[in-house]
């Protein structure tokens, strides 16, 4: 199939109309926060956001749709705290948050733990377990982090593997593949991207990682084991050894999950 070419003219025409209405929708939002939300947080949104209008032909449109979709959810979630529990936050934190929130609003799973964020903090009952970090953990989490630590609030000790190579000449084991952990069962493609979370939410301090610990009982690796024969098979199973640990919520990941991943 050949490339279909507009004309110059029909282009720009078209930039010009995604121009225009692009003006529109970030005057709407940056202009005019959310009348329902709290003053400090429709302030912070204004101060944040604003930026954006300045954009012009370059304004990215969903990112303007899902910063309009950011303030009805903040304003749901604000209208769902009962008023007598409801606080004006700080508005260092609701600024420091909502800064921290600007790049990863397009992101379904991130937008909402800044949504459930904010809200916790405009709570009484959950205002002192806001940690000032939080919103900069969220900031350098992906959805697969996002997915993997909810799976924590289920379970907050889970098994995890290190797969170590046999150096022969030199007779000493090398780390091969380490932070072997499954999402789902038989979930073999997100292995890789599984490790990677994995190792970054122990890196923000969300989950320790503990290879002189195991879980009770050889069945509970039995599934990480079979992924593990099935990366190493062609290379002869007595070249390698598994190392059997465990991936543990910390003090700081239980009070992130209750606060950031409520829902």
């Amino acid at each position: 199939m050949s490339n279909l070419k507009l004309p110059e003219k029909v282009t720009d025409k078209i930039l010009d109309i995604a121009d225009e209405h692009a003006g529109k929708i970030i005057d709407n939002i940056a202009d005019k926060p959310t009348e329902a939300l709290g003053t400090n947080i429709a302030a912070a949104i204004n101060l944040v956001f604003s930026p954006i209008r300045y954009l012009g032909k370059k304004a990215d449109i969903r990112h303007m749709h899902k910063l309009s979709i950011y303030e009805k959810e903040l304003a749901e979630k604000e209208k769902s705290i009962p008023e007598d529990k409801r606080i004006e936050p700080d508005f260092q934190v609701i600024s420091t948050t909502l800064e921290n929130s600007k790049f990863c609003i397009t992101n379904d799973d991130l937008r909402r733990m800044f949504v459930n964020l904010i809200g916790s903090a405009i709570n009484s009952d959950t205002a002192d377990m806001v940690h000032p970090a939080f919103a900069e953990m969220i900031k350098q989490m992906s959805s697969i982090d996002a997915q993997i630590l909810k799976s924590f609030s289920v379970n907050d000790i889970q098994p995890i593997m290190e797969i170590n190579q046999l150096f022969k000449p030199l007779n000493f084991y090398s780390t091969a593949y380490t932070n072997l952990f499954l999402i789902e069962k038989d979930s073999v493609q997100s292995l890789d991207k599984a490790s990677v979370a994995i190792t970054n939410l122990n890196r923000i301090g969300l989950i320790n990682i503990d290879y002189t610990k195991t879980l009770f009982g050889e069945p509970i690796y039995e599934d990480l084991v079979k992924v593990a024969d099935n990366m190493t098979h062609n290379f002869g199973a007595s070249n390698f050894k598994y190392v059997k640990g465990i991936a543990s919520l910390t003090p700081m990941g239980r009070k992130f999950i209750k606060i950031c991943l409520s829902d």
